[in-house]
């Protein structure tokens, strides 16, 4: 809401957003997989689309991770549908729920 925005400052939002996405593409590095993004210049603070590995179905991994980690993950779209899952980073989100999220 517009009163959360005003309490924590426009400048401390986009900042953890900010936070939020570097440490995800942290993550990602961390674990093998690929950022659908391939241009830093061209990463978002909003969001990180991570392609799978070649044979795994995305929307069959986030049902996997909804199951098991009550953890819900964006599906690709169009031609990007099964084979990628988004994670955003915007929200009533703090460290250590994206610290959660990223140790599921």
């Amino acid at each position: 809401s517009l009163a959360m925005l005003r309490e924590e400052g426009l400048d401390a939002v986009y900042g953890r957003h900010a936070r939020h996405a570097h440490a995800t593409r942290l993550a990602l590095d961390a674990w093998g997989l690929e950022n659908h993004c391939a241009d830093p210049a061209g990463y978002s603070s909003a969001g990180t689309t991570v392609l799978v590995p070649e044979g795994t179905d995305a929307n069959e991994l986030r049902r996997v991770i909804l199951n098991r980690f009550d953890m819900s993950l964006g599906g690709g779209l169009g031609p990007l549908k099964g084979r990628v899952f988004r994670i955003g980073h915007l929200g009533d989100f703090n460290d250590l729920m994206l610290a959660g999220t990223l140790s599921g």
